[in-house]
């Protein structure tokens, strides 16, 4: 009997793959099988259950409660389906099983099987490395005698979240920033909370030290509820919200930072979201330099792209002469025939403010320049509104910096 019930589940384990790639393959010749070790009705005798195959075991009373244990040496992708014999099979909902994972004491999902499907397979997790248990124990305390088959299946895969992962200190590390990132925020987690939550770590880092434009995109996996209200939130690492959208990046530091992903109503909802970060090489404006003292370096020869942001912001940028020179120093309008009264102006200074050239940029301008013969010494440019003002949006600027002999 055993035996027929065995090879039942193997083909229904190769079907259930080929058919939802949920699980992968598993020849009928070649599946792992491992029978429960009785007793093992408490966590403390937990039956060894295979990750990759097929582990069988029997409900022969009401009430009657089953563990299970497995450990996994490095992070993977999990998943668990529960089986039956055909002729086991139920008509009613009332008979059936809960099956419960968990990582200590701690739920990640409970789901009923109900003994009407000859098949239940349950949400793919993420999990850390580490020791596991599953219990399975009758609905209703009704009795049920019969086989079942726990059919598992574990991998490695770096874009799926790792469980537990609800606080910062046990963030899910992104380690490939190219890829999507997935997982499941569960309605039965810790107690059926409805505020449970995952959290991502994101490490920016490059040898020069430059700055990244970081954008995200998200969504829900489909096949789930689509008024579960999954909320994303990209950190710094002090825990501040950063604004981040698909399409207009936030330039950010090289650091850590974390993507929180909540939801808002109780219910199972699988997400995904792709963080990219794009390292900036060319020099930009920095705020605040709004001021001499906060200016920002302007190499010779070299750029700086920034931003007037309102009618009333002025941004400054230094630069130092080790001799006499001729400095010649240029503004690029964001050319916008749009809008005819977008002017801006910017002069060389001294640190006293003495003002050796200027001009008044207009966006339907290319590029405006200006020379001054300038002593050894520091100088600044600073950029601020023209004589007709700036509208009410961000205006790009280009500052150009160039020597000669003097």
């Amino acid at each position: 009997m055993r035996s027929r019930r065995i090879t039942s589940a193997l083909a229904a384990l190769t079907m259930l793959a080929a058919q939802a790639s949920l699980l992968p393959v598993l020849p009928a010749s070649a599946a792992d099988t491992l029978t429960e070790s009785e007793p093992n009705d408490t966590a403390a005798f937990a039956s060894p259950m295979l990750t990759n195959g097929i582990t069988t075991g029997n409900m022969s009373s009401a009430g009657d409660v089953d563990y299970y244990t497995f450990t996994l040496a490095e992070d993977e992708k999990f998943d668990l389906a529960l089986h039956i014999a055909p002729e086991d099979v139920k008509s009613s909902d009332s008979y059936g099983w809960n099956v419960t994972l968990l990582s200590g004491d701690t739920t990640i999902y409970a789901v009923n099987a109900p003994a009407t499907l000859a098949t239940t397979t349950f949400e793919t997790v993420g999990l850390k490395a580490g020791t596991y248990t599953v219990k399975i124990v009758t609905l209703n305390n009704n009795p049920i005698d019969c086989e079942y088959q726990l059919m598992a299946s574990a991998a490695a895969d770096p874009t799926w979240e790792a469980e537990l992962n609800d606080t910062t200190a046990t963030a899910t590390p992104v380690t490939d920033l190219s890829a999507t990132m997935s997982g499941v925020l569960f309605s039965t987690a810790h107690g059926g909370a409805s505020a449970e939550q995952d959290y991502y770590k994101v490490v920016l880092d490059n040898e020069a030290g430059h700055t990244y434009d970081v954008t995200m995109t998200a969504g829900t996996k489909a096949g789930y509820y689509s008024l579960a209200s999954i909320e994303y939130a990209f950190l710094d690492a002090m825990g501040n919200e950063i604004t981040l959208s698909e399409t207009e990046p936030a330039e950010l530091d090289p650091g850590t930072y974390y993507v929180r992903i909540t939801r808002g109503r109780n219910y199972d909802v699988g997400y995904t979201f792709h963080v990219e970060a794009k390292e900036v090489t060319e020099n930009r404006e920095r705020e605040n330099n709004g001021t001499r003292a906060t200016a920002n370096p302007l190499e010779a020869g070299g750029t700086a792209r920034g931003r007037l942001s309102s009618s009333t912001d002025e941004d400054f940028y230094t630069f130092t002469l080790a001799e006499d020179s001729l400095v010649t120093v240029g503004l690029t309008p964001d050319v916008n025939t749009d809008w005819n009264y977008k002017h801006w102006h910017y002069a060389i200074t001294d640190e006293s403010g003495t003002v050796y050239n200027e001009a008044e940029v207009s966006n339907q301008n290319a590029a405006v320049t200006r020379k001054a013969g300038l002593r050894a010494g520091t100088y600044y440019v600073r950029v601020y509104q023209g004589s007709l003002g700036v509208p009410f949006f961000e205006s790009i600027i280009e500052v150009i910096h160039s020597t000669g002999t003097a």
